[in-house]
């Protein structure tokens, strides 16, 4: 399985998939030009995507939905909650260009099979996914308050796991937000701290997942040095020594590496 974030953060996300001949974009969170500009950098264009599967409906995952149902033929996939908010908020989406998915299910898109959890967010119908084939998993968990049981199980069985790590604690209580958004961000059903994040990773460390991406860092409240340094020194006070597990970030607003598991 290959797979690398296009973008990643409060300004837009997306992240490409393939094993075989199947190819997967979690979320459309930018402008149509700018995802063709990215899969291109990476050998692909929209007409080779087989689905896109939403996380939820806030503007930085489903940015760019009307214009690809307008123009392109894949399936558009989402809970009911998301469904519902985008063609309450996108425009003139034909409800027949969107495919209704359940949470706590799996389905098969062509040669991969799709877990679908929820997550706790404050928007209705937001889940994550799990996907496998050829007996390895990747997991994406972002856009969550804290980190549920259920998805925990999907984690821990994961060979790879990209995770949210929004925002540093001191940095949001101290920055320009307002306080009921500072309160927002920080409930269960808000997003995840670098603390939370790096607590979350050690846990998985002690149940055999050795590869992450620290993902939706925070523009305002988080930087790429808080939330590597968080994660890493719980893992060196664990006791984990240097190349036993990968810990890497997905870039903001660019293409990140390919990664094969």
């Amino acid at each position: 399985m290959k797979f690398c974030t296009l973008f990643s953060g409060s300004s837009g996300n997306c992240t490409f998939i393939e094993y075989g001949d199947t190819r997967i974009l979690v979320d459309a969170g930018k402008n149509v030009k700018t995802i063709r500009c990215a899969l291109q950098q990476i050998g692909y264009d929209l007409p080779d995507i087989d689905a896109i599967l939403l996380t939820h409906g806030h503007s930085d995952h489903v940015a760019s939905i009307k214009v690809l149902a307008g123009r392109y033929s894949m399936p558009i996939m989402g809970t009911y909650g998301t469904l519902d908010h985008v063609l309450d908020t996108c425009g003139d989406v034909m409800p027949s260009r969107l495919t209704l998915i359940d949470t706590d299910s799996i389905y098969k898109i062509g040669d991969i099979s799709v877990n679908v959890f929820s997550t706790p967010h404050d928007i209705e119908g937001s889940v994550g996914y799990s996907f496998s084939a050829d007996g390895k998993r990747l997991t994406i968990a972002t856009d969550m308050g804290y980190v549920t049981d259920g998805t925990y199980e999907l984690m821990k069985k994961s060979d790879f796991v990209i995770i949210e790590s929004n925002y540093d604690t001191d940095m949001l209580e101290n920055g320009p937000y307002p306080p009921h958004l500072v309160a927002r961000i920080k409930s269960n059903k808000g997003h995840l701290s670098n603390v939370d994040c790096a607590k979350t990773i050690c846990r998985l460390v002690t149940d055999g997942v050795c590869h992450f991406m620290l993902a939706h860092l925070s523009v305002n409240n988080n930087t790429k040095d808080l939330a590597m340094r968080e994660t890493i020194g719980k893992l060196i006070s664990q006791g984990v020594k240097p190349g036993e597990v990968t810990v890497d970030i997905a870039p903001r607003d660019e293409t990140g590496r390919m990664f094969v598991i």
